[in-house]
């Protein structure tokens, strides 16, 4: 709902959320797993990536997750929101249309 507001020009503010039971810790193997199923960046890591990848997957270590914190902060870096709190001022951002970057990744993870 937050990047409907955002699409449709609103003011928006966000609340932090709170850490799960697993506190800061949580929001570590949040980060690692987005870093994990990232999109192939065509660097050296890449292949790293992807055997850290399997093996987490092996043994349940890092499934895929969300990162709610990321999505937050690139609303509020990009001036489409700020933080809860104070004064709301009008988006000073604009949302891009990312929609054919979203369906070239579907087609690539359709094929592969």
């Amino acid at each position: 709902m937050l990047v409907e507001v955002a699409k449709l020009g609103r003011p928006l503010a966000i609340f932090p959320l709170p850490f799960g039971p697993l506190g800061k810790l949580d929001q570590y193997r949040r980060r690692a797993a987005r870093w994990l199923y990232a999109p192939p960046g065509g660097s050296g890591l890449d292949g790293l990536r992807a055997a850290l990848r399997s093996v987490g997957q092996a043994l349940r270590l890092l499934p895929r997750t969300r990162d709610f914190t990321a999505v937050h902060k690139l609303l509020i870096d990009s001036g489409l929101a700020v933080p809860a709190g104070g004064d709301i001022p009008a988006p000073r951002g604009e949302v891009p249309n990312d929609m054919p970057v979203v369906v070239r990744r579907v087609h690539e993870l359709l094929e592969a």
